[in-house]
């Protein structure tokens, strides 16, 4: 393993670190789940809102995947707590809502990439490195 590669695997560590922050600043509680195996989709993340925020994120991801997932999960929270609820959440897995999931999804992958920006941005200041672009 090249050095290139354990300064972005240590740069990665200290984004993911920078969300947990963000995470728990909110009460938001995080746990880790074989997603995948579980949900038998490609399901990386998930948000509940119910009387506590969780984001289950899937065990097997690699780091710089989590740290995407995270902030997206958390994008959903920003967005679209204000509006979940039983009905909401029955909209949203149906198949006829469709167009509007992926405009939900699109929004909470919008909010990720700000996110994830903000933490490279606040990581490199403290570092005082650069990031190559593996995000």
């Amino acid at each position: 393993m090249g050095r290139q590669y354990l300064v972005e695997d240590e740069l990665a560590e200290r984004i993911y670190r920078f969300l947990l922050d963000f995470a728990a600043k909110r009460d938001i509680s995080l746990m880790y789940s074989p997603l995948r195996h579980v949900a038998k989709c490609a399901l990386n993340g998930l948000f509940v809102h119910s009387d506590i925020n969780l984001i289950i994120i899937d065990t097997d991801l690699p780091l710089a995947k989590k740290c995407f997932v995270l902030a997206h999960e958390l994008g959903h929270y920003v967005l679209h707590r204000r509006y979940m609820n039983p009905i909401w959440a029955k909209a949203y897995w149906s198949k006829d809502c469709r167009s509007w999931r992926m405009k939900k999804e699109a929004e909470a992958d919008r909010f990720a990439g700000l996110l994830l920006d903000s933490a490279k941005r606040s990581v490199q200041s403290e570092t005082g490195r650069g990031f190559s672009e593996s995000y």
